[in-house]
């Protein structure tokens, strides 16, 4: 097994924030928290109707729905024994199941791989990924002490988590060993180690669910060095030029929708966030710290992040205040052309009842308030919406048009009580709640 060095590295700038344990590789789910915008103009979404009966129904016992691969994966419970994950062809058919693990839970699936796994953040040893056929339910291959990070042209990224945990301080983190293994076979294809004191920083696009799109590396010295996924090898090297350390990081340029612009790079740290010109690595402009994340590539031109209440766009040039909207701070979803942003009102704590509006990325207008209709982000960069009248349990489901803003209705769940989670693919929509799920075909309009 080849150990690749993740290079040399050393000062940098902004103090560090405490963490509760060893950083994994960030930039995983941050943006999810990261923005917020506020009314400037309210338009009616237009909605279709297109209603048909569910291809499944499970009525009591289902704790989650899963998509992928044209497969249905519903996580049960069984009384006292071991959580069931039960599989269903497209169509309704049950195909196969098998037991969970203690924590296990699937991660993603499609054609050629179910892949389950066990995070528990702060169990590293018992951690584990387990990798299923998605046509038989027969275990491919089990790997114990590692956790998952992302996935990449039919490879996963992975962490040891056989490492004890350490203090917050960063010069006594240990090194962390990562490694690239084929999803099929488990076999390992590149490992590396990220060396101590240095931070790694993984990149997802918005809507990627645990689709990887870069590997950073920052070092002490503001050496910032970038990966290639296929083969764990340095790929370009840049100084910032900011002294000081930082035990936690985040490139802007890791976190959502297309960079704000070519030759920058933001970075977030405790001391707030840093853009910076790629070639010359000199600091262009600063931001003090935001309470719920940091910069964000939301268009091109346009540096965003949520500042506590609100969310903010800044001109990525000057780092001047651009526009800045207030009482929607998450976002559930994003379309390219036109550059809109599907905002909620999150939070720290997360509102579930909290209505959505498309935000122009550019100028901060909003194009549509989603009135009585919620959004939730699902794995895929799809916005599933619902709503329910007052007093009323019955819960009509939608498929949202992130750059329109039309609402495709697709069906209605009978007596929901609380908010669905939900998955969608290009042909299913699946929801659950209260122990409670329904899948639904999509129309041929709505299917990608």
């Amino acid at each position: 097994m080849s150990v690749i060095d993740l290079g040399d590295a050393a000062p940098w700038s902004p103090p560090e924030t405490p963490r509760p344990r060893r950083p994994r590789l960030s930039g995983s789910t941050r943006w999810a928290a990261a923005l917020a915008v506020a009314v400037l103009a309210a338009l009616v979404p237009s909605t279709a109707s297109a209603v048909s009966a569910p291809v499944l129904h499970i009525g009591t016992g289902a704790q989650r729905a899963d998509l992928g691969g044209g497969r249905i994966y519903v996580t049960q419970y069984s009384g006292e024994g071991p959580h069931r994950l039960e599989v269903y062809g497209p169509t309704g058919a049950r195909l196969w199941g098998v037991d969970l693990g203690e924590a296990q839970q699937l991660a993603f699936a499609d054609a050629d791989v179910a892949l389950l796994h066990v995070w528990l953040g702060d169990g590293r040893a018992l951690e584990n990924v387990r990798a299923l056929d998605p046509r038989t339910g027969r275990q491919l291959w089990q790997r114990g002490g590692v956790s998952l990070i992302g996935r990449f042209g039919g490879r996963l990224l992975l962490e040891d988590t056989t490492q004890p945990q350490v203090t917050e301080d960063p010069a006594q983190h240990p090194p962390i060993a990562v490694l690239a293994v084929d999803e099929r076979t488990g076999a390992t294809l590149w490992s590396s180690t990220v060396p101590a004191g240095r931070e790694p920083s993984v990149g997802r696009p918005i809507g990627g669910g645990w689709e990887l799109t870069s590997l950073n590396v920052l070092g002490p010295d503001g050496v910032l060095t970038g990966y290639d996924l296929a083969t764990g090898a340095p790929a370009r090297t840049e100084r910032l030029q900011r002294p000081g350390a930082a035990a936690y990081f985040e490139l802007g340029e890791d976190r959502g929708a297309p960079g704000a612009r070519a030759g920058q790079v933001a970075v977030t740290a405790a001391g707030g966030d840093d853009v910076y010109d790629r070639a010359s690595g000199r600091p262009l402009w600063h931001l003090p710290p935001a309470e719920l994340g940091g910069l964000i590539g939301c268009a091109p031109g346009r540096w965003c992040r949520s500042d506590g209440g609100g969310f903010a766009a800044f001109d990525a040039g000057t780092g001047r205040p651009a526009w800045r909207v207030e009482g929607y701070d998450t976002i559930v979803g994003a379309s390219v052309q036109p550059a809109t942003l599907v905002l909620t009102a999150g939070g720290r704590q997360g509102d579930p009842m909290a209505r959505g509006v498309l935000v122009d990325a550019h100028t901060g207008a909003v194009r549509v308030r989603l009135d009585d209709w919620r959004p939730v982000g699902v794995q895929g960069g799809r916005v599933v919406v619902w709503r329910r009248d007052d007093g009323q349990l019955d819960t009509r489901l939608g498929l949202l048009d992130p750059a329109g803003g039309g609402i495709t209705v697709i069906g209605t769940g009978a007596s929901w009580v609380g908010v669905p989670a939900c998955a969608a693919d290009e042909r299913l929509v699946a929801c659950g709640v209260a122990g409670e799920v329904t899948v639904w075909p999509l129309p041929e309009a709505a299917r990608r």
